[in-house]
């Protein structure tokens, strides 16, 4: 056997609230597939998206895989959410009445 390798990849720029793609591309004797991640993160899928993404989803994650042979490899990902523009209006005025 050759042995398991492996490659984790994600979008590249993303913005807060939009879709976290993270998958893993391994050897095709790959039998079991474990994702961790910040906040306490863990999965199983070979695929996964996380939405709406959040700041909090930002942080090193690290796939694992295991082939038929029991043998396993990792690769790590470092993802980077970037945080939405706060939009304020200073000069707008709300009026609340009763129905």
């Amino acid at each position: 056997s050759i042995g398991v390798w492996i490659s984790a990849v994600c979008s590249s720029v993303l913005c807060e609230t939009k879709s976290l793609s993270l998958a893993i591309l391994a050897s095709n004797t790959v039998i079991a597939y474990n994702w961790n991640g910040p906040a306490g993160f863990i999965n199983t899928s070979q695929s996964i998206v996380r939405f709406p993404s959040q700041s909090s989803f930002s942080g090193v994650y690290k796939a694992t895989v295991m082939d038929t042979n029991s043998c396993s490899n990792s690769a790590t990902l470092a993802v980077s959410l970037l945080l939405n523009p706060l939009l304020v209006c200073p000069d707008v005025k709300v009026f609340l009445t009763d129905p």
